[in-house]
């Protein structure tokens, strides 16, 4: 089975590339991937554009072994990452019998006319699988690809995300091979600049290099990061 080594981190929503909504998903999700020994290789906000996600998703799985996607699972038009995953891999979404089932209960459990619309977040493709959501109406998919890569679509509001991610997706994912041994170091420096301290540290801030070094300048201070992977792996960035 293919370890999940590298991912790529896509957030979408027409709210976050216009600014109007502040993404705190991403680094989130960042950070724990990184914590996990996965070299996070880009994060990127997308617009609700059908072309522009499936392009994402397209060339994120060109580069990496995983893709996390946030946003998009609503049951508006605009609302298009079920779509954009299912032109992508070739196959055509279709309302699932037992998520229809629990949509249906769930409107009626709150007293609520259950919309034509929200059906939409019953569709399934073959090749997912629900994840559900305690916190809302849409469940994400997992979806794996032939190629042994690894597709997760998860809602935008974190309330509902994070609980999906930490109780359904993350415990899948260590099964199935998530990153490799890391041990970090963070140091933190105060009373040199950040290029002074670079000056000093030299060719340890080679970034092909296994550890690790590189510089972060705080407001107050300057950090340095300490990261190795197991033997044969690839720095954590």
């Amino acid at each position: 089975m293919r370890a999940l080594e590298r991912a790529e981190i896509l957030s979408i929503g027409s709210e976050l590339t216009v600014g109007e909504t502040r993404d705190t998903n991403a680094g989130d999700l960042a950070r724990e991937l990184t914590a996990h020994g996965v070299e996070v290789v880009r994060l990127a906000a997308l617009p609700d554009d059908l072309p522009a996600v499936r392009d994402a998703f397209d060339a994120a799985l060109e580069r990496a072994d995983l893709a996390v996607s946030t946003g998009g699972l609503g049951p508006t038009p605009d609302d298009l990452t079920r779509e954009s995953i299912a032109a992508l891999v070739g196959e055509t979404p279709a309302v699932d019998p037992g998520l229809d089932a629990w949509l249906t209960d769930l409107f009626e459990r709150r007293g609520l006319p259950f919309p034509d619309a929200n059906r939409k977040q019953a569709w399934l493709i073959p090749s997912a699988t629900a994840i559900p959501n305690d916190g809302g109406t849409a469940p994400g998919w997992w979806v794996d690809r032939a190629d042994g890569k690894v597709i997760v679509a998860l809602p935008g509001p974190p309330r509902e995300m994070r609980p999906m991610w930490h109780d359904w997706v993350l415990p899948r994912l260590e099964a199935r091979g998530l990153g490799r041994p890391t041990a970090v170091a963070n140091l933190r420096t105060s009373g040199l600049g950040e290029s002074l301290i670079a000056e000093k540290l030299g060719s340890l801030l080679d970034r092909d290099a296994n550890p690790t070094v590189a510089t972060y300048a705080r407001t107050d201070a300057v950090d340095v990061r300490i990261s190795a992977v197991d033997a044969g792996g690839r720095p954590a960035a």
